[in-house]
């Protein structure tokens, strides 16, 4: 109730009217006492020969007082009225400010009159019933982008269980691999497994990003394991995955690949170059690229014949592989990373390290070139020493 009378008082319709009333009552008394006094002077001087005259001055007093009366009652009748045609207004206000406040169920008023604030209540309802509209198709696309971030983090957990543990220990080799994916899911892979005496290792890089590169992917690393369980040659594993990929590939994907087959006892490397980036080969005192032979990525055409290269390692040989993620990793600027950079991180690394030690060693110089920049690409590394 306090409420409502401060709201009253405080109202500029309540000043009006309180500051008409009293101008009233003023007028009334003076005019009242104006009509008195005349007929006052009449009585007291006896001069009734003034009728006349006396008569006049009373019935202008009389007129002015109605007049000014019928001017206050219009006044506040024109006040009334206004305040009444504007009162929706007020409770318009009122349901915008509490739709502001997160309250989008808030009630307008009716307006029967025709008029432009009847116009602007039913403006105001459907902006009101669309944002309303837009709210709860926003929770809906909210819970279907939850949903789908959960699935790809499953997808994600289920891409890391497919790729082997990041070192395999044995007393002859020193292996060790990592994949860090510019999404929660990449396309670049690295495998490795023992068969038959031998080691079985590749590194490769599927065309894309995202989910359907990590399909991809995931199908690569599937044909690397059953295939490599029947031939130890790398060219006609690589020539049975492009087989696989090229047949019925509308999407036109493909996967560079570097595989590669070490007789463990005797330090043989047989190796095949499907379009991957030129290793990084350490003998001795001296670190540089390899110089190989490269042929086209698997999945870009079908029946096309592989070539196998080989290469006879010594003790302490390594080798450093890697995806483009690492040589075309950008700062702020723009710039890349580089195959000089790459090499160079290599070179820097401590004499004797381990595999793991060298493959951190180029992930920390790679994070520091980048500094605050996105990363753009997967980065995926495998390194080797014998």
């Amino acid at each position: 109730m306090l409420k409502f009378l401060k709201r009253i008082y405080t109202s500029l319709s309540f000043r009006i009217i309180t500051i008409l009333l009293v101008i009233m009552l003023v007028l009334g008394f003076m005019f009242s006492k104006g009509v008195v006094g005349a007929i006052m002077a009449v009585v007291y001087s006896g001069d009734f020969n003034a009728d006349e005259e006396s008569l006049v001055v009373v019935l202008k007093a009389i007129v002015y007082f109605i007049s000014g009366f019928v001017f206050l009652l219009l006044s506040l009748a024109i006040i009334l009225i206004v305040n009444w045609q504007i009162k929706p207004l007020r409770k318009i206000a009122e349901a915008a400010d509490a739709v502001s406040m997160g309250d989008f169920q808030a009630e307008l008023p009716t307006v029967w009159a025709n008029t432009e604030i009847r116009r602007l209540r039913n403006s105001f309802y459907c902006m009101q019933q669309r944002l309303i509209a837009y709210v709860e198709d926003l929770k809906e696309t909210t819970h279907q982008n939850a949903v789908l971030e959960h699935d790809v983090a499953v997808a994600a957990d289920i891409q890391k269980a497919m790729l082997p543990k990041s070192i395999l220990e044995h007393e002859k080799f020193d292996i060790y691999g990592i994949q860090q994916p510019a999404r929660l899911v990449g396309g670049d892979l690295y495998d490795f497994f023992l068969h038959d005496g031998k080691l079985f290792f590749c590194i490769g890089d599927v065309s894309g990003k995202g989910v359907p590169a990590a399909l991809f992917m995931t199908v690569i690393i599937h044909l690397f394991r059953n295939v490599g369980r029947h031939t130890d040659n790398p060219a006609e594993i690589a020539g049975a995955i492009n087989q696989e990929l090229a047949d019925g590939n509308e999407k036109n994907m493909f996967c560079t690949l570097f595989i590669g087959v070490m007789d463990i006892e005797t330090r043989k490397l047989q190796f095949c170059n499907a379009g991957h980036n030129t290793p990084i080969f350490i003998h001795e005192n001296s670190v540089s690229f390899m110089q190989i032979d490269a042929d086209i990525p698997a999945g870009a055409y079908a029946d096309f014949d592989y070539q196998m290269q080989e290469i006879q390692l010594e003790k302490n040989d390594a080798f450093f592989f890697y995806t483009d993620g690492v040589t075309e990793a950008t700062d702020v600027n723009g710039h890349y990373f580089g195959e000089s950079a790459t090499l160079a991180s290599v070179i820097t690394c401590p004499l004797g390290c381990s595999m793991k030690e060298l493959t951190l060693h180029m992930l920390e110089s790679v994070v520091k070139f980048v500094g605050e920049a996105e990363q753009n690409d997967d980065i995926t590394i495998l390194t080797l020493r014998v």
